[in-house]
């Protein structure tokens, strides 16, 4: 028994220094603060890429919309950020980031009626780590001074709100269900964490002592 005892403590103790060292290398976005840089490739109306970076869209209502082109929620809340895109022009920028082949988000935007969101290419899964989450669709917010507002899904975001956020005024905004009880992706990294480490122990002490001694 004290064999398993070490081995827990030892995946606990090497799953925390990995989290640690990764939040040491990239501060998270949190809410009500400035988000870290980052730069991601949008797909060109020519078919190439090039990298927008989110220092050069300061002055704009910034939305981030994960996605993929499997996932049923997802679709229509592209069409709704068409929309908000179209009412409200260059005072808004919205990306949608996908982590899938080139090739599947081309077959899709050739099929959609989708031209002014831009679509992103998360090459590495880089932002999907940096804006940590467990479900899609994922909507992250982020303000003209480049603050980040809010961790959400797309149905809290409405045409009010970005007008709210382009004039400068209060928003009050419905956090995800897995962000309500945290202020940052951080808190959310370490409890993904913890909970690997109790389903590591679960198992642990469901398998047959083989250990004896």
């Amino acid at each position: 028994m004290r064999y398993i005892v070490f081995i827990v403590y030892f995946l606990f103790f090497s799953i925390s220094a990995l989290s640690q060292t990764f939040m040491s290398q990239v501060d998270p976005p949190t809410i009500g603060k400035v988000c870290p840089d980052f730069g991601v490739s949008v797909i060109t109306p020519s078919g190439n890429e090039k990298v927008i970076n989110l220092h050069e869209l300061r002055g704009k209502v910034v939305i981030l919309e994960f996605w993929a082109t499997y996932c049923a929620p997802c679709i229509p809340s592209l069409s709704h950020f068409e929309r908000i895109k179209k009412q409200y022009g260059n005072a808004v920028e919205i990306i949608a980031i996908s982590d899938e082949n080139r090739d599947k988000v081309d077959a899709f935007i050739a099929k959609r009626n989708i031209h002014n969101v831009l679509f992103g290419m998360d090459w590495g899964r880089k932002l999907n780590e940096l804006f940590f989450h467990h479900f899609i669709p994922h909507t992250v917010v982020i303000d003209k001074n480049g603050i980040v507002k809010a961790f959400t899904a797309p149905d809290e975001i409405d045409a009010e709100i970005v007008g709210k956020l382009i004039r400068n005024q209060k928003v009050e905004i419905v956090m995800k269900q897995e962000f309500q009880n945290t202020n940052s992706i951080a808190s959310a990294t370490s409890n993904t964490n913890l909970n690997k480490v109790a389903t590591v122990f679960s198992n642990i002490k469901n398998t047959p002592d083989i250990v004896t001694g």
